[in-house]
């Protein structure tokens, strides 16, 4: 039931992510990608490609640790998600009040954050 619960979430990602694919041309470093719309769309899209590596290094570290080490793994990575939006959005203000900038800078940190967090599991993952 879990890994069917996992596919499932992984397919709603790939499905919902797939408009934004459909934004993401021409690609995002393309110079033509100027308007602040687009630019939060890539924004968006590079978080998102870093939540799913994020995913991956979990489930895989999940799978090598010793089952002593997981509720602390757990408990770290709850704690993690619980502070990540907080983190990026309270520093940026009300998004009512912002301008069209908000989502971008928004998603850069969010991505910025979780691949940082994914540098931090792969340490879980080394012997010490």
């Amino acid at each position: 039931m879990p890994r069917l619960r996992s596919l499932l979430s992984q397919s709603v990602v790939v499905v919902l992510a797939m408009p934004m694919l459909a934004l993401a041309e021409p690609s995002c470093d393309d110079p033509a990608y100027e308007s602040q719309a687009k630019q939060n769309a890539c924004a968006e899209l590079r978080y998102r490609a870093a939540d799913l590596e994020l995913n991956r290094a979990y489930k895989t570290l999940v799978a090598q640790l010793p089952s002593k080490d997981l509720p602390r793994l757990r408990a770290e990575q709850r704690a993690w998600l619980k502070a990540l939006e907080p983190g990026c959005s309270e520093p940026l203000g009300p998004r009512h009040q912002a301008g069209n900038m908000w989502a971008m800078e928004f998603y850069d940190c969010l991505a910025q954050a979780t691949a940082h967090r994914t540098k931090a599991l792969a340490k879980w993952a080394k012997p010490k």
